[in-house]
This record gives C-alpha cells, structure tokens and sequence, in this order.
C-alpha cells in the first residue's frame, strides 16, 4: 500500500512539472495514471479538471471537479474553479452560486483578484449592476497592485458613464503593467467622451502598438485621425483594419464615411457596398445615396436612400438625399415630402434655410406659386438672403439656382 501511495504521489508531482511547463496532455497522462491507482483521488481529479479548463476543455474539466468534490464537499478551490468555468461557458447564475459557496468556505479566496473580478463579471452580466460595482470596486481595493482588477473596475465605470472615475484606476493598471493592452483602448474611450482627442489618440496608438494584428485597434486609431481632421491618416488605419479583418463591416462602413468626407465618391461606394454586403445597415446606405447623388447617379441614390429611410425611418440625412435626387430628376411632389420630413425631423439643422429654398423651388416648378410665396415669406422672417432667389423665382415661374 505504501509503494501504492508513493507512486502515486510521483505520478502527482511529474504532472503538476508538466502542466507549469503548459504541457497540458502530458499532464493529464500523469493525473490518469494517479486515477488508475486510486479512482477517486481529489487532488488528482482537480488538478485534470485544471489541465482541462487551461485547453478550453470546460465540459471535461467540470466533470472532474464534479467528481472531486463528491469526495471532498469542502474544496473551496474548486468551487471557485467551476466559477471561472461557468463565466466562460455564460452560465453566470451558475457562477455566482459556485463562488459564494467557495467564499463562504473560506472567505480570503474573495480577495483573489483572478476570483474576485470573474465574480464581479458573472454579477454584472446578470444585471445586478451595482452588486456587481461594489464587487469590481472590492477587487481593486483588496488588490492594488493587480492591473486587471484596477483595470476591469475602469471599464466598468465607463460603461456606468462614470468617466472621470473611470479615468483613475485605468491609469493606475498601465502603470502596473504597460505592456497590458486594454487598459489603453479604454482610457482612450474615457478621454474621448470628454473631448481630448489628442490624448485619446495617443493611447489608442499604443494600443494598436501592442495588438496590433487587432483590427478593432486600428479601426479605433482611425475614428480618433477623423475626428482630428486627419483623414489622410484615417484612411490608412481603417485600411489596415480591413486588411486584418476583410469581414470587419464596421471598418469598411467608416471608411466609407471619410472617403464621402473626402470628396471620393468611387472609392466610399465601394467601401459601403462591402459593408452592406457583410452587415446591411442604415447609416451604409445612407452614405451610398449621398455618393451616388454626388456622382449624378440619381436613380442609383433613390434606391440606397430609400433602404436607409426602411431601416431607419427618422433618418433625416436620407430623406434629405432622397429629395435633392428628386429634385434633380424631376419628382418635384416627392421632393417637396421629403425636404418637409426633413424639416419636422431635424428643425434646427443648418440647413433649413437651403430647405426652405429647395421646397419652394420644387413648388414653383409644380405651378404652385401660393405654396412657393409661403416659403419665400418663411425665408425673409428668418434674414436669409435666399428669400430674394426665391422671389426671382416665382416671378419669373422658373426655379432658382441650386
């Protein structure tokens, strides 16, 4: 029996050699073997359900904790184990109920940062939101020198819209650890949402620097260029997202945007028509009717335009295409709808005075003279200087330069 044991407990160590050095199946030979010469050993069953979950393996690995714990109830360890399997596998309930048990058995596991913020994960992702900031808050505080409590307690707070609480412990975990990736993408959202852009760019850089086979970091490098007036630079990192990820919709879609912003109407067309090929999308079709309109390609504009409205009814940028395409092609009625939904859906845009002018002209050419003085009347009472083209107009029963 003693010879029995003491293989066994050989068979222990030169597994738990081999799992350190990642060799997970080699491990795994070695648990087997223990098993062989005791079917139900705890620590042997733990540390294969270990090898398992480290592969991905959850289903196998909660099977071996399972087994151990018929045996040995109290292993707090592997209670807190099936926690962090059950996040990974979002059965989140499930984790919350593995974790309290493994923290009421032995409550100093609730200071361990691994635990603590995958716990705080599985609260968060059932809605106990504030349950949840209070146990992201814990880690952090019970784990100062751990950049990923700090950093998981700053991601939520962003997502909460606590941004300048955000701001602190996102710091204090690139400081901790500056080659910790996701700490820089959410510090650059932080100081997006209050303005800094140049700030916001230069972690978002870092970022990229550190993933940067991530197509989402270049695409985010590429949003914060535009929204600098870079978009020469924009253009580059949105291209290098798509590279990366030629299924990326959202890096095709933007780069459309800015190739629209540009003056490049070939090149956003095709950008959209990607994207609208992997990820139909209002604001794609959106830009599609705007560059064809651009183009003259009027029939081509209505189309895209009008998905854009079936999408998204109160879009007032696609209504506004859809009249000037038919304002070009001669629907002058239909014109005359579309600028008025404009005008009820964004009333205070810069352009309503160009509205007004493009409501009276259609109506103008409609023989509608009445209508087109009311818009004329509504143009003088706002001071604008496009009331006299519109005079002009109307008397002479031809419409106004566009």
């Amino acid at each position: 029996m003693a010879t029995k044991y003491l293989r066994a407990q050989w068979w222990l160590f030169l597994g738990r050699s081999r799992s350190r050095r990642e060799d997970y199946r080699g491990a795994l030979t070695c648990y087997e073997r223990v098993l062989r010469l005791f079917p139900n050993h705890p620590q042997a069953l733990a540390n294969a359900g270990n090898c398992f979950a480290r592969q991905g393996l959850y289903e196998d690995a909660i099977k071996c904790y399972e087994r151990a714990l018929e045996e040995r109830p109290d292993y707090s360890h592997l209670h807190a184990g099936l926690g962090l399997i059950y996040v990974n596998l979002q059965r989140y309930q499930e984790s919350i109920d593995s974790f309290n048990r493994a923290f009421r058995m032995k409550p100093v596991l609730s200071q361990e940062p691994w635990y603590s913020v995958a716990f705080a994960n599985a609260l968060w992702d059932v809605g106990r939101r504030e349950d949840a900031l209070a146990a992201y808050n814990a880690a952090a505080e019970n784990s100062p020198k751990d950049s990923r409590a700090q950093a998981a307690l700053g991601w939520r707070l962003y997502e909460t819209g606590k941004f300048k609480d955000a701001e602190i412990p996102l710091r204090t975990a690139i400081n901790l650890d500056p080659d910790f990736g996701n700490p820089y993408l959410n510090l650059s959202f932080v100081l997006g949402e209050f303005g800094r852009y140049d700030e916001s760019l230069a972690f978002a850089e870092r970022f990229a620097s550190l993933e940067t086979e991530n197509p989402v970091a270049h695409a985010n490098v590429g949003w914060l260029l535009s929204e600098t007036g870079r978009q020469r630079e924009a253009v580059v990192a949105y291209k290098r997202s798509v590279e990366l990820n030629p299924n990326f919709a959202e890096g095709h879609r933007e780069l459309g945007r800015i190739h629209e912003r540009l003056g490049e109407y070939q090149e956003a067309i095709d950008a959209e028509e990607k994207a609208i090929s992997l990820e139909p999308d209002f604001l794609g079709y959106c830009v599609m009717g705007l560059a064809l309109l651009q183009q003259g390609k009027h029939e081509r504009s209505m189309y895209f335009s009008r998905k854009a409205i079936e999408q998204k009814p109160e879009c007032h940028e696609a209504w506004n295409n859809l009249g000037e395409a038919c304002l070009a092609t001669g629907r002058f009625e239909e014109a005359v709808t579309c600028f008025e939904r404009v005008l009820k859906l964004a009333p205070g845009i810069p352009e309503t005075a160009e509205l007004h002018l493009q409501i009276g002209t259609a109506q103008v050419k409609l023989g509608n003279s009445t209508a087109a003085q009311i818009q004329c009347e509504v143009l003088r009472a706002m001071g604008s200087e496009m009331a006299n083209e519109l005079q002009k107009a109307i008397s002479s029963g031809r419409p106004g330069a566009m």
